[in-house]
C-alpha cells in the first residue's frame, strides 16, 4: 500500500529515541532526540506531502529524484554483479546489473575522468621526457601544488597548512618522530582503545625509539564494559587526569571500527590546557565529516585519499600542520628532512644547509608522482563542485534513512531477549557524532551474514570478526539503493538467520 501514511507515533519512540537496554550512558540526551526527532520529522512531512509509505519503493525513488547531488553517480565506475566474487549468478537479473557498494570507508569507487587524467600525464612525459618535470598542464616537479587549494577547503586549513605526500602509515612515522618528544615527567601518548593497528604500531615504535616502554607510556581511551563508544565526559577525565604525563594526544578523528566522530576542537582544547601536543590520524574524516582544522588549533594530522577521496588504491596521502608552528624563525623543522622539502627558491642550489619550505611542504621527503597528484586533484575538484554542505546534507539523510530502515526490519539488541538473534548498531545514533558509516554486530555468526550478502551483489566489510561496517556515500549511493539493501537483509535475516543460536 505505496500511497498510505502508514508512520505512527509508536514508531517514531521506537525508532529515534533508542533507549538502550543495560546501559544509561547510551540513553539519548534531550538534544540528540530533538536532532533525531528532526530527521524523523523531515521523513514525515516528505511522507505526508508526497502521499507515500517512508518504507516504499515509491518513496526512495522519490528521495532520489530529489536529490540534488543525483548525476555525480553517473561519474563513477559502479563494480557490476558479475565481477565480484562470492556472488549467486541465480541473483542477476542481468548481465550489466550494478551491486550495491556500500565499502566507501575502506576503497571509494573510480571516478571516469581518472582515466584521461593520467593518460595525459603520460603523454607529457612521453612527448617531452625530462622536460616534463617543468612544462604542460601538469609539470611532474610541482604537480602536488594543485591539490592545495581544494585539500585545505575539505580539512579547513590555510592552503600553506596542508601538503600531499607519501602514504598515511609513512606520514604518521614522520609526524611522530618531529612530534613526540618525550621527557622523564612528560612521556606518555593517549589513544583510543582498538584504534587502527597501523596507527598502533607506529606509536609503540616511537615510544621503543625514544627509550620507554609501549606498556608505560601508552594511555588507552576506553569504553565502558559491554559499550563501545567513548564517552565526551570519559575524554576530558584522563586527559585532565593525566594530561601533565602526556606528550602527546593521537587520536583517529572517526574510529574506524564504530563510526564514531570525535570532538577534535573540544579535545585540541583540553590538550593544549595540559601543555599536551594534539594530532589526529583522519583516514575515516576527510571527505566524510565537517573539518575545521585550522580553526580547532589543531596541531598536526594525516590521512589518506582512496577512502571517501576516492583517489585509488594506495594513492598518496596528506597532511597538516598548523600555521603558528611552522611560521618565523622559531617555526618547527622536520626530525626526517628530504630535499622535496626545501623552499621552491632554494630547492636546486643544492645547498648543505637545510632551508624549509613554507608551511607543511617542509615534511615532504621526495619528489610526489604526477600520476598519483592528478587522480587526487580530479577527485577533490568534484568535492569542490559538490560542495561540503550539501554532501553533509544528503549524508545526514540518507545515513539516517539506513539506520530507520534497519531499526524498523531487524529485531534490535535493545528490544530483543539477548538469546534470541539480533543486531546492535554501534555507531552513534546522533548525526553531530558520527560520518556516513553504520557499523553493526549481529548475534548470529558474522560470515554467515557477509556470505549470504555478497551472494545477493551487497557489498559490505566486516572487521574485527565480529563487526559489519555498511557506508551509503552522498557522492554516489542513492536512497533506493538503501531500501533494497535493508529489504534484502531482511529477507536473508527471515529465511536463514532467524533460528540461528546467537554467538556468545
Amino acid at each position: 500500500m505505496a500511497g498510505k501514511y502508514l508512520l505512527t507515533a509508536s514508531v517514531k519512540i521506537r525508532i529515534f529515541s533508542f533507549t538502550v537496554r543495560r546501559s544509561k550512558r547510551n540513553i539519548c540526551t534531550a538534544s540528540e532526540a530533538q536532532l533525531n526527532n528532526i530527521l524523523f520529522n523531515d521523513f514525515m512531512r516528505k511522507s505526508k506531502s508526497w502521499v507515500l509509505d517512508v518504507d516504499s519503493e515509491e518513496f526512495a525513488s522519490q528521495l532520489d529524484k530529489d536529490d540534488p547531488l543525483r548525476d555525480f553517480r553517473k561519474r563513477f565506475y559502479y563494480p557490476k554483479k558479475k565481477y565480484l566474487s562470492g556472488v549467486d549468478p541465480e541473483s542477476l537479473l542481468d548481465e550489466d546489473e550494478e551491486s550495491i557498494y556500500f565499502c566507501g570507508h575502506s576503497l571509494g569507487l573510480q571516478l571516469k575522468s581518472i582515466e584521461s587524467s593520467v593518460e595525459n600525464v603520460s603523454k607529457n612525459w612521453a612527448e617531452k621526457g625530462v622536460e616534463c618535470h617543468f612544462t604542460g598542464n601538469l609539470p611532474a616537479a610541482f604537480c602536488d601544488k594543485p591539490l592545495k587549494q581544494n585539500m585545505a577547503y575539505l580539512v579547513g586549513a590555510l592552503p600553506e597548512e596542508v601538503t600531499a605526500m607519501n602514504g598515511l602509515t609513512v606520514n604518521i612515522q614522520l609526524f611522530l618522530a618531529t612530534f613526540y618528544r618525550p621527557t622523564e615527567e612528560r612521556n606518555k601518548i593517549l589513544m583510543v582503545a582498538n584504534c587502527f593497528h597501523s596507527d598502533l604500531y607506529a606509536v609503540r615504535s616511537h615510544i621503543t625509539l625514544r627509550g620507554y616502554d609501549p606498556d608505560e607510556s601508552l594511555i588507552f581511551l576506553k569504553p565502558e564494559s559491554d559499550e563501545f563508544l567513548i564517552n565526551s565526559e570519559d575524554i576530558r577525565g584522563i586527559i585532565e587526569r593525566e594530561g601533565k604525563n602526556i606528550a602527546l594526544i593521537f587520536l583517529e578523528g572517526v574510529h574506524f571500527y564504530t563510526g564514531q566522530l570525535f570532538d577534535m576542537g573540544e579535545i585540541t582544547r583540553l590538550g593544549h590546557e595540559q601543555g599536551c601536543v594534539v594530532g589526529f590520524d583522519l583516514a575515516h574524516a576527510i571527505g566524510n565529516v565537517q573539518l575545521q582544522l585550522h580553526d580547532w588549533n589543531v596541531d598536526f594530522a594525516v590521512w589518506c585519499t582512496y577512502k571517501y577521496l576516492n583517489s585509488g588504491p594506495g594513492c598518496m596521502g596528506g597532511a597538516f600542520v598548523h600555521q603558528r608552528l611552522t611560521q618565523g624563525k622559531n617555526g618547527i623543522l622536520p626530525a626526517m628532512r628530504g630535499w622535496w622539502g626545501l623552499s621552491d627558491k632554494t630547492k636546486f642550489d643544492f645547498d648543505d644547509e637545510f632551508t624549509p619550505a613554507e608551511g607543511a611542504d617542509r615534511f615532504k621527503l621526495s619528489n610526489p608522482s604526477p600520476y598519483l597528484s592528478t587522480m587526487v586533484l580530479a577527485n577533490l575538484q568534484v568535492f569542490r563542485e559538490a560542495g561540503l554542505e550539501r554532501l553533509r546534507a544528503k549524508q545526514r539523510l540518507l545515513t539516517g534513512y539506513m539506520e530507520y530502515l534497519l531499526r524498523k526490519h531487524l529485531p534490535q539488541y535493545e528490544n530483543t531477549h539477548p538469546e534470541k538473534p539480533h543486531i546492535r548498531i554501534i555507531t552513534p545514533n546522533n548525526p553531530r557524532n558520527r560520518g556516513s558509516q553504520l557499523s553493526l554486530i549481529s548475534s548470529v555468526p558474522i560470515t554467515t551474514c557477509e556470505t549470504l550478502l555478497k551472494a545477493k551483489g551487497i557489498v559490505c566489510d566486516i572487521r574485527r570478526s565480529v563487526v559489519i561496517r555498511i557506508t551509503p556515500v552522498p557522492l554516489y549511493n542513492t536512497f533506493s539503493e538503501v531500501r533494497n539493501f535493508v529489504h534484502i537483509f531482511k529477507e536473508i535475516w527471515d529465511n536463514e538467520l532467524s533460528n540461528e543460536h546467537p554467538e556468545k
